[in-house]
C-alpha cells in the first residue's frame, strides 16, 4: 500500500497496471479503497501528483460512501424479511410444503419449503437468485448484444467473489449472480461492459469508446456500483 500527504490529509493507495493509453485512472470503492491505474512506464512522481491534484476528489468521494453506506443486514431467513431483485425489496414469505421452489408477484417472495431452517430457505433462495439471474441477463445480452460487432459466446451464471462479470478469451461471459439485485440499468451497465470485452478484451482507450458509444451514460452506473454493491449480498 502506497501514501501520499496531500492539503486535505493523508491518502493510501494500491497501483495497478493498466494497459490503457488513456490518462492515469482513480477508482474509489465501495469499501473506501483508492486505486490508481496506471500503465508501467508512468513514473511515480507522476502517479503522486494526479494524486494530489485528485485529492479533494477522493475525500468528497469517501464522504459519500460513508454517509450512504449500506447497512447489511444480518438475515434469519423468516417470513417478513426484505430481499433485493433487480432494484426493489420484495418481503420474504415462508410456506411449509412438500414441494420445495419459488414463486413471486410484484411484492413478495414465497419460498415452500418442508423445513424451515434458515440454512435450507437460504439455499432455496439463492438456487432461485442464480436461475433468475441467468434468464434475466441471456435475455438482455440478447437485446444488447447488438450494439457490437462481436458476438459472445456461452453465459454463465457464477458465485464469483470479487468480479461482476469478466470475459474469456474464447469469449464466455461469466457474472456473478448478486447483480440482479442491483437496479435493471446497472445490470445493464455490467452485461454492456463485458460484451465491449468481448469485441476489446484489455481496458484499452479504445474499449472505453466501445463502452461510451453503448451506453453513453454508463459512468453513472459505475459509481453507483462502487457505492451500492457491497450491499448487494444475502450472506
Amino acid at each position: 500500500m502506497l501514501g501520499i500527504d496531500t492539503d486535505q490529509g493523508r491518502i493510501g493507495f494500491e497501483r495497478r497496471r493498466s494497459d490503457s493509453t488513456r490518462a492515469i485512472k482513480i477508482r474509489v470503492d465501495a469499501k473506501r479503497k483508492v486505486t490508481v491505474f496506471a500503465a508501467p512506464k508512468v513514473s511515480k512522481s507522476e502517479v503522486e501528483s494526479t494524486v494530489k491534484k485528485k485529492a479533494k476528489w477522493i475525500f468528497k468521494k469517501l464522504q459519500l460512501i460513508e454517509e450512504n453506506k449500506i447497512r447489511i443486514p444480518r438475515y434469519e431467513f423468516i417470513s417478513g424479511e426484505s430481499f433485493l431483485l433487480k432494484g426493489k425489496l420484495y418481503r420474504l414469505k415462508v410456506i411449509k410444503s412438500k414441494k420445495e421452489g419459488i414463486r413471486n408477484d410484484t411484492s413478495r417472495i414465497f419460498c415452500m419449503t418442508s423445513n424451515r431452517k434458515s440454512a435450507l430457505v437460504k439455499k432455496i433462495l439463492v438456487e432461485w437468485y442464480k436461475r433468475t439471474a441467468l434468464e434475466h441477463i441471456s435475455g438482455r445480452v440478447a437485446r444488447l448484444q447488438g450494439k457490437f460487432r462481436k458476438k459472445p459466446g456461452r453465459i454463465f451464471v457464477r458465485d464469483q467473489a470479487a468480479r461482476w462479470g469478466s470475459c474469456s478469451k474464447s469469449d464466455q461471459l461469466r457474472f456473478n449472480w448478486r447483480i440482479i439485485m442491483a437496479p435493471s440499468s446497472v445490470i445493464d451497465y455490467v452485461i454492456v461492459h463485458e460484451l465491449a470485452h468481448v469485441q476489446e478484451k484489455n481496458h484499452t482507450e479504445r474499449f472505453w469508446e466501445l463502452l461510451e458509444a453503448a451506453m453513453p451514460n454508463y459512468e453513472q452506473k459505475k459509481i453507483w456500483l462502487r457505492v451500492y454493491g457491497g450491499g448487494l449480498r444475502i450472506d
